[in-house]
């Protein structure tokens, strides 16, 4: 509880979720030497940036270890990543995840300077961007995804310069 007594308490820690470990059951020690470890079975999160929940999932971006969006489960105490299937919706450096009403997932990915989407099924929809920003951040209200931008552009009087362009970059979601 925080504070201690004698203040009354206003915050409770209740548990800590870390990884695999917190959901994925694990095998006796003579299982693993016959059979092996299970792809994934103690994946721990190594830089946990981003979080967001939606009908009973907690959404963590992994900018660093899986570089991926880790999925707890809480209903189906499962643990799962999203953004690891090759393909349109691989992520490479994802650092922040904000969901919609609809259970829409809009990943910010850094190395990719897109917003990647994956739908209410955690399949990959679409992305948004080609090249032209960097999003570190991105919320969606109505038909519009807000993305903050970081990117750099290089100074026009010296080549070895770069200036950072902070702004807000307003996309159709359509």
């Amino acid at each position: 509880f925080f504070p201690e007594p004698p203040d009354p308490p206003r915050l409770q820690f209740l548990r800590a979720l870390n990884g695999s470990v917190d959901f994925v059951p694990q095998r006796a020690s003579w299982l693993k030497f016959l059979f092996g470890e299970e792809a994934g079975s103690n994946y721990i999160l190594e830089k946990p940036f981003g979080v967001a929940a939606s009908k009973g999932k907690l959404y963590v971006t992994d900018s660093f270890g899986m570089q991926a969006v880790v999925v707890f489960d809480l209903a189906k105490k499962n643990f799962y990543m999203l953004g690891k299937t090759r393909g349109a919706g691989y992520l490479q450096k994802p650092i922040h995840v904000f969901t919609d009403d609809a259970g829409n997932k809009y990943v910010s990915d850094v190395l990719r300077r897109q917003v990647v989407m994956f739908g209410p099924d955690d399949r990959f929809v679409r992305s948004y961007g080609n090249d032209e920003f960097t999003p570190v951040a991105c919320a969606v209200w109505e038909d519009e995804i807000y993305v903050l931008d970081m990117a750099k552009d290089p100074d026009p009087k010296d080549e070895h310069l770069e200036h950072r362009r902070d702004q807000l970059v307003v996309i159709d979601r359509e």
